[in-house]
């Protein structure tokens, strides 16, 4: 019969390693987002002369690294 406890450590183990690796893909897309935008928002300057409006749901959002 195997032990629960070591069943459990090496689980949390595995879950630890996932949660570290998701994170970090979630930050890096986070990047890639917030550049592909400024890259859109400054070629709509550029080709139409004015600046997107952010959603309201933008603007009130605040990004806290490492929390």
């Amino acid at each position: 019969m195997s032990d629960p406890i070591v069943e459990y450590l090496e689980w949390k183990k595995q879950g630890g390693e996932l949660r570290a690796r998701a994170k970090h893909a979630i930050e890096s897309r986070f990047r890639e987002l917030l550049s592909e935008a400024a890259q859109l928002a400054e070629a709509y300057k550029e080709d139409f002369g004015s600046t997107l409006a952010l959603p309201s749901s933008v603007t009130a959002f605040k990004f806290k690294p490492g929390g």
